[in-house]
């Protein structure tokens, strides 16, 4: 499963919409209900006398969305929240529960003063659960390998408002600092990814010159330190091997030069035509080749075709929850342990197209363990033509605490402040 990303490539998302300050309000709600979610219900809870979930999931998130009026925003009058909810009650055909919706949102904004969240220091699952609104089954698996007090620093991370990261091309980031800020924004630099800028206040940015234009690319931070290990060697004829928009194909591109052809391939239809979309942009259409493929089954490519591949590969995402907090509600361990199975065959297939010499980069945005260095020892322990190639002989400096233990490189949001993201650098053995 590939993380939405369509908020992060332009408009496209947007336009659904409403427009101006409905926009802006709208996605607050939308996200910050689905990060606050668990103390939100505590708080319900706390005020109704049947279970939560006993009521029907719509009047849920109309108490939800009420509730975060109350307790979150301070802009909003308490009569404005509590006569929405109602109204939006009635209008999803629920009449009958709009006096319960009316009545318990009444009773949370008479109580505001005193409404406290759980008293407890967030040692255990539930504790932090709850206070850190998470589901149980995530902070359980992070208690167990990284403690509580970490556990509590990812939610926190999680929690966060995420600024919107920029890509620019290379050598060319100050003076599109210099645009940005001549147009009333208010970028700040990133201090250890050369290519990153972040902007807190990102409104009307897509409808600026500099994005029409192909100046910057709307691209998280962690995910701009992809594209320069693909590029760590020869890339005479390289694959994008799960390319999406192409945010990554586009970098390769801007590091090894127009004069090289870049193949990306994709499952999804809309992805190709957004890659196209983002490709005329940033004035590169002609370096790319598009391919409609599952890779899955049969790649219509020759054996060792490649002399270097990236496979950003489909996963549970669980590293991008600060950009989507809505992902942490519709995954499952069920669904990494799948996502797992699913990489791991991809590997193995995308694998039999690299070059004897080539290197490949496997990468996803989640570090979870099943879906990043269990996957690569695996794979390692399967395949004797390939050898890990340590990433910390490419990176350099300030990068170099992004290095794992496996010499791999994983960014984690308690550690990094940053989307958490994985990467492996493999190379298929000359002879082999």
């Amino acid at each position: 499963m590939r993380v939405n990303r369509a908020g992060l490539n332009g408009p496209s998302e947007r336009q659904r919409l409403p427009a101006g300050r409905d926009r802006a309000l709208a996605n607050e709600l939308f996200r910050g209900v689905c990060r606050w979610r668990n103390l939100l219900d505590y708080y319900l809870q706390q005020f109704c006398r049947s279970p939560l979930s006993k009521l029907p999931p719509v009047v849920l998130n109309i108490l939800r969305l009420g509730a975060y009026q109350l307790v979150f925003l301070q802009r909003i009058p308490d009569y404005a929240a509590i006569d929405q909810a109602v109204l939006m009650t009635r209008a999803h055909k629920f009449a009958g529960l709009s006096g319960f919706v009316n009545g318990t949102l009444r009773t949370i904004a008479r109580n505001k003063p005193n409404l406290t969240p759980p008293q407890s220091r967030g040692e255990t699952v539930d504790e932090i659960a709850t206070l850190y609104s998470h589901p149980v089954w995530l902070v359980e698996r992070w208690i167990k390998r990284f403690g509580a007090a970490n556990t509590r620093d990812i939610c926190v991370f999680n929690n966060q408002e995420s600024a919107l990261s920029l890509r620019c091309r290379p050598n060319e980031r100050e003076v599109v600092m210099e645009e940005l800020a001549a147009i009333g924004f208010l970028p700040q630099v990133d201090e250890e990814i050369s290519s990153a800028v972040h902007l807190v206040q990102a409104s009307g940015l897509f409808e600026t010159a500099l994005f029409n234009g192909g100046k910057i690319y709307p691209q998280d931070a962690s995910s701009q330190l992809i594209a320069p290990l693909v590029c760590s060697a020869q890339c005479r004829c390289p694959l994008d091997a799960a390319c999406g928009p192409g945010g990554k194909t586009l970098h390769i591109i801007d590091l090894i030069g127009e004069g090289v052809p870049v193949v990306a391939a994709d499952v999804q239809p809309h992805e190709l035509r957004r890659l196209h979309e983002n490709a005329v942009r940033w004035g590169v259409r002609n370096s790319i080749y598009p391919v409609l493929v599952d890779l899955s089954r049969h790649p219509p490519f020759s054996p060792r075709m490649f002399d270097a591949i990236l496979l950003d590969a489909p996963c549970s995402g669980l590293g991008m929850i600060g950009r989507h907090p809505e992902s942490k509600w519709n995954r499952t361990e069920e669904l990494v342990a799948l996502m797992a199975k699913k990489q791991r065959h991809l590997l193995g297939v995308v694998s039999e197209l690299l070059a004897p010499g080539g290197r490949l980069v496997y990468s996803t945005c989640s570090f979870e363990l099943d879906e990043t260095e269990e996957n690569i020892r695996w794979f390692l322990a399967e395949n004797s033509a390939f050898q890990r190639v340590p990433v910390d002989s490419i990176v350099q400096g300030r990068l170099l605490s992004y290095v794992s233990p496996d010499s791999d490189l994983l960014v984690l949001p308690h550690l990094h402040q940053r989307s958490g993201y994985y990467a492996a650098l493999l190379e298929r053995r000359k002879g082999c």
